[in-house]
């Protein structure tokens, strides 16, 4: 955060000394969403919704200023205030600075924009809070998962330009920049991201790809222990070094691809993501994948909508084969002392080491998840800046996971885990 103000602060006074071409202005904005959900599990929490009803998960509210001093260059800041963050140490509707940048116009078709930005992973990550701006309840959680948030905003500079063309407009965006955040038990800090998009719009279509390559340091210290323990049991087998490598992140690449496409066709709106997130060469070995197709079809004032969507999380096969590997040699290495030590010592041995493998298994099969989701829903405009929309959605679960749904302990038992579960939202969002 002290970066932001550094870069900004900069701005202002690098463009106090010129000469004003027209009176400065102020635009003030908002946005506000207020929600309310349910799920059919109590054992189960999908975004802090559970078997009871909630009003903190979806709800935001938002204040937004744009400063122009001079032609050409425009400061914009924004206050966002959520009722539920997947960052422990924010609190509930703690005041967040999301925005807070300079931007300047360049050339013909240019703009230049430095400080705190969001990070353009998706179609709508420029207005994930503002409800009003999409027709769900949500952003699709198979295409916006939830593990996405510490990644939203960055501290650094972009720059975007158009390519004019007869029948299509080519928009290009680069930036590079570095973030830090918290996702539930997980510590990521960002130290460096940088990318590109390309957005080419015609009449009634649009297609986007974006590419963003990560540099971060990822970790759990839920999972010290276990890491204490592999690093103890190396002293006698030394493969249990290298697994213990498995549960952190230091320095890693990973890079991101996504492509969309926006449809209009004969009165319908069809919207579809897919996005892969391509994991490091060392480490933490974590592929990420997930999709939807959205078909929406208004009348008049109220505009259904179905959502079907999948994501995936998996290990690599190399980390699994690696700990059995190493596993296979520790109990070569105890069997090779039977005789020579009394069984009951060894046996004890052995206890310690199932439940360490045991331990091990489990906290890889943590990261590994996999859902399909489907969704009906409405949006109906209440006034001309409002909306209010209702959201059913029927999530399948697989590879013994429980999807975006989130067990209320890391402990918990996923063998007793449902198979599926079922979310109800209500949302009324407003823009001002």
């Amino acid at each position: 955060m002290r970066l932001t103000f550094v870069l900004v602060g900069m701005v202002f006074l690098l463009t106090s000394s010129f000469e004003i071409q027209a009176e400065s202005e102020w635009d003030f904005s908002g946005f506000a969403t207020l929600g309310v959900g349910k799920t059919n599990r109590d054992s189960l929490r999908y975004i802090d919704y559970d078997g009871d009803w909630s009003v903190d998960s979806d709800s935001v509210l938002g204040l937004q200023a744009v400063f122009e001093p001079i032609d050409r260059l425009s400061f914009t800041g924004q206050l966002v205030a959520r009722g539920y963050s997947f960052d422990g140490d924010v609190a509930e509707y703690e005041v967040d600075v999301e925005w807070l940048f300079a931007s300047f116009d360049l050339f013909e078709n240019g703009r230049l924009r430095i400080g705190r930005l969001r990070t353009p992973h998706q179609y709508y990550s420029s207005s994930l809070e503002i409800g009003y701006s999409y027709v769900w309840v949500r952003p699709p959680a198979d295409g916006y998962p939830f593990l996405f948030s510490p990644f939203t905003q960055m501290d650094g500079v972009d720059y975007t330009f158009n390519i004019y063309q007869e029948n299509s407009d080519l928009e290009v965006k680069l930036l590079i920049g570095e973030t830090e955040a918290n996702f539930l038990l997980n510590e990521v800090d960002l130290e460096r991201v940088w990318g590109i998009t390309l957005l080419n719009r015609w009449d009634d279509l649009s297609i986007r790809y974006a590419f963003l390559d990560h540099t971060l340091d990822f970790y759990i210290p839920d999972y010290d222990p276990l890491i204490d323990l592999l690093n103890q049991a190396s002293a006698l087998v030394p493969g249990y070094a290298e697994s213990a490598k498995f549960f952190r992140l230091d320095d890693g690449r990973m890079r991101y691809h996504s492509l969309a496409m926006e449809w209009y066709v004969a009165n319908w709106h069809i919207l579809a993501e897919r996005y892969e997130f391509e994991p490091p060469k060392k480490q933490l070995n974590n592929r990420n994948r997930g999709w939807y197709v959205s078909f929406a079809y208004p009348f008049e004032r109220i505009t259904p909508y179905v959502v079907f969507g999948a994501y995936k999380s998996l290990m690599g096969k190399n980390m699994y084969d690696q700990l059995e590997e190493t596993y296979q040699s520790a109990i070569t290495l105890i069997d090779g002392f039977r005789g020579v030590f009394p069984d009951d010592i060894l046996d004890a041995q052995l206890a310690d080491l199932n439940a360490l493998n045991d331990g091990a298994v489990f906290g890889l099969n943590l990261y590994r998840v996999s859902q399909r989701s489907y969704s009906i829903g409405a949006r109906y405009e209440v006034l001309a800046n409002a909306a209010l929309k209702a959201e059913l959605q029927y999530t399948e679960f697989a590879l013994g996971s429980t999807g975006h749904y989130i067990g209320k302990t890391l402990a918990q038992d996923r063998q007793t885990d449902p198979n599926d579960a079922m979310s109800i939202t209500i949302v009324l969002d407003v823009v001002f």
